[in-house]
């Protein structure tokens, strides 16, 4: 018999659709991370299914990831991850769910007494391995589905960031070295006020969970397959929407300081350290030691620029040299400085990812001014 959502929780309307959860959970519980939409394409087409009937059989709050309409097919790289909902479809998911919700417990009770300390603004109240661990029984507690549990969390609208010091490879690998394990173990589960929702909600409760949870994101009731589609045939179809992936690999300087960040899941600190890279290549480039938009002004704006990042060489030259310092000053003040200074907000991977482009773009421009420089015979400032 298969095992389904408890009452009041979206389920799955066909076969194919279950499997489609199952086949993101076997990712999940074997490796320890959510599989990208061609990882879950590929491993129901060997199977004989086709992923966007199945993803029509999926009601909406089911997976984070992709269009239950179908309406734009995800990126390759489009990380599928399966909300508390998903994973209560799922037969081997039960005891995940059951941490998550002792976590979430734990969040409500450690939200009440936070206070914080330092600059304002720039923490958030978090639990960890060690004080999740603290006065149970580790003969009792599994780590791998603790750690599983953390990530599950990190999906639900009350969590704000995790950090983990998972390793590459699957989680409990024998040939893993002692140290590798205890790294593995770590994780920190970062969250707001928004846990305050779920206070006084029973540790096993879980139809309860979801019903506030929904109305805490804004939708008080979830959807069927047939009332999204009756809504959706009531409006006139939209016309296709134009599909065009993009595939490019990002500056070496960029991916060496955002790619591990992005693996993590911790898309705002990614875009962070993007852009305090962009950042600091201008200060050697240049010599100042100013930052953010007054750095970028003093070394783009004509007429005494510093840095040749442009490509013009007739009329067009100083529209060009303004625009560029315009582009430079303004994403230190719209993209660094918010994630530099708080209050910290969750990126989506989308936005997350054409965000890094752009920084990859701009130290491709760089790349044009330290060459210009090596021309003129002009080392990078120390």
């Amino acid at each position: 018999m298969r095992i389904t959502a408890p009452e009041g929780m979206p389920r799955p309307e066909g076969d194919d659709g279950f499997e489609l959860l199952e086949t993101v959970w076997a990712w999940f519980s074997h490796d320890g991370r959510w599989p990208t939409y061609d990882d879950l394409d590929r491993s129901l087409y060997q199977r004989g299914i086709d992923t966007a009937k199945a993803i029509q059989q999926l009601p909406p709050d089911l997976v984070w990831g992709i269009d239950a309409r179908v309406r734009v097919t995800p990126q390759d790289e489009q990380l599928v991850q399966l909300t508390a909902a998903g994973l209560a479809n799922c037969a081997e998911a039960a005891s995940v769910l059951r941490i998550m919700l002792l976590l979430l417990q734990q969040a409500i009770e450690v939200e009440r007494d936070w206070w914080p300390t330092g600059e304002w603004g720039k923490q958030r109240p978090s639990i960890d391995f060690e004080t999740f661990a603290a006065g149970r029984d580790p003969n009792h507690l599994d780590r791998r589905t603790l750690g599983l549990a953390a990530q599950v969390a990190f999906s639900e609208p009350w969590a704000t960031s995790i950090s983990s010091g998972a390793q590459p490879g699957r989680w409990g690998d024998p040939d893993s070295s002692s140290s590798e394990r205890a790294r593995e173990d770590y994780w920190e589960l970062s969250f707001d006020k928004r846990v305050r929702k779920f206070a006084g909600i029973a540790r096993n409760d879980l139809s309860g969970y979801w019903k506030l949870r929904q109305q805490l994101i804004g939708r008080p009731e979830a959807l069927t397959v047939e009332e999204a589609v009756g809504t959706a045939a009531v409006e006139p179809e939209p016309e296709p929407l134009p599909v065009l992936a993009l595939n490019c690999a990002l500056h070496s300087e960029i991916a060496a300081v955002s790619a591990g960040l992005m693996e993590k899941g911790e898309y705002a600190f990614a875009v962070l350290a993007a852009y305090k890279a962009v950042e600091h290549r201008v200060q050697q480039l240049t010599g100042l030691t100013s930052n953010g938009h007054n750095l970028m002004g003093a070394a783009l704006s004509p007429p005494n620029v510093r840095i040749t990042v442009t490509r013009s060489t007739d009329a067009n030259l100083e529209s060009e040299q303004r625009g560029m310092a315009a582009i430079f000053s303004g994403v230190m003040q719209a993209l660094r400085n918010p994630r530099a200074h708080g209050p910290n907000k969750a990126d989506e991977l989308a936005e997350a990812a054409e965000t890094l482009v752009l920084a990859s773009w701009l130290m491709r421009r760089l790349d044009i001014a330290e060459a210009a420089q090596a021309a003129a015979g002009t080392p990078a400032a120390p």
